[in-house]
């Protein structure tokens, strides 16, 4: 196996091992157990996998590597601890604002971060990261990432109810930095302008969206906004849902696929000019031109993770060594680790090193199966593989975060890498050209034509029958299950064993014999569930789900998306304070339904 030798692979599996013992450890030592069996499973497979002499050095390096991953990862999480000491205190602080977007309700959605606060009359400089939310009212004053936010609020802590399906959002936010959320209004804040600096990527992606403003318009568009520079802000639910629901919504985030193409396109761009341009120079100039595309992009992981990769591999071509996809892969995800520990935990780096795996394991083998002769056909049949062998390693991720899985995937995601060329190819001649109004106009019609047909396409496979299965109960122990058969399969195609391809079949029979019916299982059962600020509740019996929401319940964007997921009526009534009190004070998941009638009698109405 070509890991045998891979020493970036083993320093990277290492430093990771070392982050997330410190996650699972640091003031939780009651996994203490099973992170030790953790680590004698893991030791094994990597020295059954690799050669004598790099279990020598495996054995002697792993304790120091470990300890270096544990250390930076036990630094942020004692970072977060210390920020969440001022929770839900008085703060009067000054702030600096990191990202500027709007909420699904509308409202200014901001990332501050102190630099310094004062509670009890006691100031000191400290750095918390937070989100606030400022009124709708005040979108005039146009609030810009380098502005300075001034707040006398509380810091408010994220609130989980642990409901069937329901998102963590707290700890999404933690594994960024940001401990708490406040609600800023006329009373409480105010905003100090930053200085204006053409080099600000923020502002200069503002003006490159004034460009395709003059010429598209609707969710055209946004979603050219959202391919071209990962800005989603203006997309519809609908549009977002379609995407989501077909597995094609990472094409809305600028990612490897954005990268890749962007890179293809200069490249072949500089062959024109190769008398005078060397194919150094020309390799070099435009891993300057990706980074500084990242860089109008904000920086976000996606795209980080991208330029890191391509910038290697073309660092590689230079040096005209043999290029070791795995090990460029492996030096990749350990820089952006030595940036930032806290990206393992992060879903959109677990998916592209997922897929990545999945593509170097399979995909050859998988290309082999058939030959195919013909180009046409090819052009079909190998992205199909490759979709595929990405998919196969996602797919227990997918399963695992957001229990549903869109079922044509593989199919959309081929009939849109067209589309995605030509409009990173149209959005780069639009910006070139932008100086003449005839060529602006002309390509920002064709733009127009194929965002809209591509939206049309997405929305089509989007109403098709059964586009999305969801509702799977995929736990840990499922998780590790799936993994196990795919390192199964993955020995069979390795060792070419056809003989236990019939155990292997059998096995992910039942295995996903397992998963329906304990999806469906889940689908019957009966429970109650408390939604958003003790304001709702959600009961559901026999796949039939009854809403009971207060009046004044307010989160327009939580009831909408709890009426997504269960796509069920709402019905309404009139709750006092202390009966929504009651709600939130009785232990609600998975709660028989005539439990709580005899606590809470006002169900009994329905």
């Amino acid at each position: 196996m070509k890991l045998r030798n891979n020493i970036i692979l083993l320093v990277t599996l290492l430093f990771g091992l070392g982050i997330l013992l410190a996650d699972k450890l640091v003031g939780n030592y009651n996994s203490l157990i099973q992170v030790v069996l953790f680590i004698f499973v893991f030791i094994g497979l990597v020295t059954y996998f690799i050669s004598k002499k790099t279990t020598t050095l495996f054995l002697l390096i792993s304790p120091f590597l470990i300890s270096i991953g544990f250390y930076l990862q036990n630094m942020h999480v004692k970072e977060i601890n210390r920020s969440k000491t001022y929770l839900n205190k008085n703060l009067v602080g000054k702030s600096v604002v990191e990202s500027s977007s709007f909420s699904n309700a509308g409202n200014i959605k901001l990332e501050l971060r102190s630099v310094f606060i004062s509670t009890d009359n006691i100031q000191k400089n400290e750095s918390i990261k937070f989100l606030a939310y400022v009124n709708s009212n005040y979108k005039s004053l146009k609030i810009n990432v380098g502005d300075t936010v001034y707040f006398k609020s509380k810091i408010n802590s994220f609130e989980f109810y642990n409901n069937p399906w329901e998102f963590d959002f707290g700890k999404y936010n933690e594994r960024k930095g940001i401990v708490g959320y406040v609600f800023l209004d006329k009373n409480n804040f105010l905003v100090k302008k930053g200085r204006d600096s053409f080099l600000d990527g923020y502002k200069l992606r503002a003006k490159l969206n004034e460009l395709l403003n003059s010429v598209l318009t609707g969710q055209e568009l946004e979603v050219c906004k959202a391919f071209l520079w990962g800005d989603r802000e203006g997309l519809s639910d609908e549009v977002l849902d379609a995407f989501s629901n077909t597995g094609t919504i990472h094409i809305l985030a600028v990612s490897g696929l954005h990268v890749g193409i962007l890179f293809a396109l200069i490249i072949n761009f500089f062959k024109f000019f190769s008398r005078w341009i060397s194919k150094v120079q020309a390799t070099l100039i435009t891993i300057l031109i990706a980074w500084i595309y990242a860089y109008i992009t904000g920086f976000s992981p996606s795209i980080l993770r991208s330029v890191i990769v391509f910038s290697l591999m073309f660092c590689n071509e230079i040096t005209q060594k043999r290029r070791n996809d795995l090990m460029l892969m492996s030096l990749s995800a350990l820089m952006l680790l030595i940036y930032d520990s806290n990206y393992l935990f992060d879903l959109g780096f677990q998916l592209t090193y997922a897929a990545l795996i999945g593509i170097y394991v399979f995909y050859p083998h998988f290309k082999n199966i058939f030959k195919v002769e013909n180009k046409f056909l090819d052009y079909f049949y190998a992205p199909m593989m490759l979709g595929l062998s990405a998919q196969l390693t996602t797919l227990p991720i997918i399963l695992f975060n957001f229990h549903q899985f869109p079922n044509y995937f593989t199919v959309t995601n081929i009939l849109l890498v067209p589309f995605s060329f030509l409009i990173i190819s149209l959005g780069l001649g639009f910006y070139t050209f932008s100086f003449s109004s005839f060529l602006k106009f002309w390509i920002g019609k064709a733009l127009f034509l194929v965002v809209h047909l591509m939206i049309s396409i997405v929305s089509f496979f989007d109403k098709m029958p059964f586009a999305v299965a969801k509702q799977f109960d995929f736990n840990s122990f499922d998780f590790i299950l799936f993994v196990g058969i795919l390192l199964y399969f993955y020995l069979i195609l390795y060792t070419k064993n056809k003989k236990q391809l019939v155990y292997f079949s059998i096995i992910s029979l039942l295995f996903c014999s397992f998963i329906q019916f304990k999806r469906f299982k889940k689908m019957d059962e009966s429970y109650v569930a408390s939604i958003g600020n003790s304001f709702a509740i959600l009961a559901k019996n026999n796949l039939e789900t009854v809403y009971f929401i207060d009046k004044n319940y307010k989160n327009e964007g939580e009831l909408k998306r709890i009426k997504k997921l269960f796509q069920s009526k709402f019905k309404t009534i009139d709750l006092k304070r202390n009966e929504c009190l009651r709600i939130n004070n009785l232990k609600l998941m998975n709660t028989p339904l005539n439990k709580i009638e005899n606590k809470f009698q006002i169900l009994k109405k329905w």
